[in-house]
Parts: C-alpha cells; structure tokens; sequence
C-alpha cells in the first residue's frame, strides 16, 4: 500500500539574527509560562544568539539561525513548536495565500 500525507496548513517563521527576538515573542506568546522559549548563544568569547531553544519533554531542542521555526498543528502539552533545517522546510511546504 502506499500513502499520501494529507496537506495541512501551518504557521512558520525563519529565524534570522535581525528577527530572532520577533520569533521569539511569538512562540511565546502561545506557550504556556513555565515552558517559554529562550535564547541559545555561542559558547565563544563574544556570547552571541544563535538560535533558540524550545523545552520538550526530551529536553531541550536547538532551533539555530537560518532554521525555521514551526508552530505545531497538532499541539500537545509536551511539543507547540519544532524547528526544520530551510532545506527540508523547502521540499515539504509551499507559501498559500
């Protein structure tokens, strides 16, 4: 037998340096208080954002520059976003109107 994913439309937004505090204030403003979305910075001397990091019942998940963070469709207690490299975001969604 073979399957198709039934499309879905969801709520995404990459995440660069210029806007990380954008996304950021969106995710958590859905989020619940104790599990708010917090700043990843580098370990070099500089301490400079590079990304986000998103709590999940496994631990902590990165959501790095350039990636794009996604608001699950499907929310549960333990998962309201999830990141995806642009590569993989390209070849499984396309922009609706």
């Amino acid at each position: 037998m073979k399957f198709r994913k039934k499309p879905i439309e969801i709520e995404a937004m990459l995440v660069t340096f210029e806007n990380i505090y954008d996304v950021q204030d969106w995710a958590n403003s859905i989020m619940p208080a104790d599990k708010q979305i917090t700043l990843s910075f580098s370990d070099d001397e500089e301490w400079r954002v590079d990304g986000l990091l998103i709590p999940t019942k496994e631990g902590l998940m990165q959501c790095s520059l350039g990636d794009y963070l996604i608001k699950e469709p499907f929310p549960t207690d333990d998962r309201m976003f999830y990141p995806c490299k642009p590569d993989m975001f390209d070849l499984t969604y396309e922009p609706i109107n």
